[in-house]
């Protein structure tokens, strides 16, 4: 999972698991990036056109979310603070986390 994260493309997955990983770190650099090249490439591991439309929505929900508690300032919750430091500091994306204020 580590690996997943800090370095995406070294990362041990399937083509399609790869082909969603790429299409989604698109999206989150600039979703209007994507092309008929990206769609194409989840096309060719086997994906239809719905579950295509499901990972799209699926990781554009998950920006909304992120940039939502960035905004607001949302502090993770306490599981957060047990994860693995490498886990829990590739998770820290934008705004760094202060845990010094837990109980």
């Amino acid at each position: 999972m580590i690996d997943l994260l800090s370095d995406p493309d070294s990362a041990d997955l399937a083509p399609v698991d790869r082909a969603v990983v790429a299409l989604a770190r698109k999206m989150v650099g600039g979703a209007a990036d994507v092309s008929d090249r990206d769609i194409d490439r989840l096309r060719g591991c086997g994906l239809n056109d719905e579950e295509i439309f499901d990972v799209i929505l699926t990781v554009a929900a998950r920006c909304s979310f992120s940039k939502t508690l960035d905004a607001t300032g949302t502090a993770p919750d306490a599981a957060f603070e047990q994860l693995p430091p490498p886990l829990r500091d590739a998770h820290t994306v934008v705004r760094p986390i202060d845990l010094s204020d837990r109980p």
